[in-house]
């Protein structure tokens, strides 16, 4: 399920960028969340979950329970997963997964990994340009302390995630990135 409720009718909307929707409502924040047995959700904003493995489900739904007793049981699933789903740590990050992005980085996952043409994400952008466009705060936080680097340009923009983060007005994630804390 994406937490991240847009309005489709503003100019970003309607220009193809919705992640920085001027009217954007974060589902537990701004609206009602999901601790209910049902709600109520555009269907845009519902993940399908057949066909998608156990293990990716886990991580990416941070279940981190399931997420290591699956990994236990199979020592070379981490491998695997690493091979068949390479932008699996920017998908996280876009979502603003701060587990699931310490569980990938566990798994091997190059936190600076750079976006490819045609995977639904700016050419060249690392997990930390879509965390900080989104005003994923603490998914920043979490990148820089594994190692992210913040002076990477992509490749589309020619920009790092700070010109991001300044480009769609978060200033939260732009401070962080403007004086990055130390890796501990």
């Amino acid at each position: 399920m994406e937490t991240h409720l847009v309005d489709g009718t503003c100019y970003q909307c309607r220009t193809g960028r919705a992640h920085v929707c001027r009217n954007l409502r974060i589902l537990g924040v701004d609206a009602d969340g999901a601790f209910a047995e049902y709600i109520v959700l555009p269907v845009g904003n519902i993940w399908p979950s057949e066909g998608l493995a156990p293990e990716i489900a886990a991580i990416l739904g941070e279940d981190q329970e399931t997420a290591s007793r699956l990994l236990d049981a199979d020592p070379s699933l981490a491998e695997r997963i690493r091979s068949a789903h390479p932008g699996l740590v920017l998908e996280a990050a876009d979502a603003g997964r701060v587990r699931a992005v310490t569980v990938l980085a566990e798994l091997g996952f190059d936190v600076s990994a750079r976006a490819r043409p045609g995977s639904g994400h700016a050419n060249g952008a690392t997990p930390l340009h879509v965390a900080a466009i989104d005003g994923h705060e603490a998914t920043v936080a979490e990148l820089l302390r594994l190692g992210a680097d913040p002076t990477v340009h992509d490749a589309e923009h020619g920009s790092t995630p700070l010109g991001w983060a300044e480009y769609a007005g978060q200033a939260g994630t732009a401070d962080l990135l403007r004086e990055p804390p130390s890796r501990s």
